[in-house]
């Protein structure tokens, strides 16, 4: 099984909401939720960090693309290793259509709109496999100083706040986990 996680590879972008795949995976593998990750995840020649959980038989990887282009990593890692999509992967991904706090599993649904998403659906050449849906909404985060509503793209690539983030780690990713085998067999 491979556990796809998607995000922006660049340190800036670390702790944005777009980033809660590579969040997930970084928080799967062990990490403490401020520590390093890139010793756990070694460069992978197709386009991808990669780490693998012999315990779980899982490949987690995270593309080093940015995440509107998320699609070539994952094609090119699933041609690779001769991954069928349709049964051994997981994309697992922000999702500004659902509060923060919730989280869905589907496939070939949702979100709205979502280019990292999209772009792996493209690259594929189907929209036939499991995902995982992390809510990041939260109306009272998504407006600015002045009151105003910020735009999904400006939302989805601030950070989360300290209390989104105790709330991923200790309640939602958590709930993921326990269910990661149940949705691999589905």
């Amino acid at each position: 099984m491979v556990l796809a996680g998607l995000g922006n590879p660049t340190d800036k972008h670390t702790f944005s909401r777009h980033n809660a795949g590579f969040l997930f995976l970084d928080w799967l593998s062990g990490k403490d939720e401020w520590s390093d990750m890139k010793n756990l995840f070694l460069k992978h020649k197709k386009l991808s960090l990669l780490s693998h959980k012999d315990r779980m038989l899982i490949d987690l990887i995270k593309p080093q693309t940015f995440m509107n282009d998320s699609g070539k990593a994952v094609a090119a890692f699933c041609n690779f290793y001769k991954i069928n999509p349709k049964v051994d992967l997981i994309l697992i991904f922000d999702d500004l259509d659902l509060e923060i706090g919730n989280w869905k599993v589907q496939v070939e649904k949702g979100p709205k709109i979502h280019n990292g998403v999209n772009s792996v659906e493209e690259l594929l050449g189907t929209k036939k496999f499991k995902r995982i849906r992390i809510g990041v909404f939260n109306a009272v985060t998504r407006v600015n100083e002045n009151g105003e509503k910020l735009s999904g793209a400006d939302y989805i690539l601030q950070d989360f706040t300290k209390e989104e983030l105790n709330l991923l780690h200790t309640k939602i990713f958590p709930q993921i986990k326990e269910s990661l085998a149940l949705i691999a067999i589905e």
